[in-house]
């Protein structure tokens, strides 16, 4: 991971995974045009939800609770 992203996760606590993308092509397959963008895959890896910007943990635990309580 290069210096300035350590740095980033550091200096702002982040707790979950990030990495760096040089070729674009998550990006390009989900279409992020911005950021923050965050994802919320199902247990088979499907993309499920999308958060375009700012998240609070309210509309994520929503999502999830939908998710694990949905009929397969």
């Amino acid at each position: 991971m290069p210096d300035q992203i350590q740095e980033f996760v550091g200096q702002y606590g982040v707790t979950y995974p990030v990495g760096a993308e040089p070729e674009n092509g998550i990006s390009y397959k989900y279409g992020v045009y911005g950021i923050p963008t965050s994802f919320l895959f199902d247990p088979d890896g499907r993309l499920y939800h999308r958060f375009d910007g700012f998240t609070t943990e309210a509309p994520l635990e929503k999502e999830i609770e939908k998710l694990l309580n949905r009929e397969h």
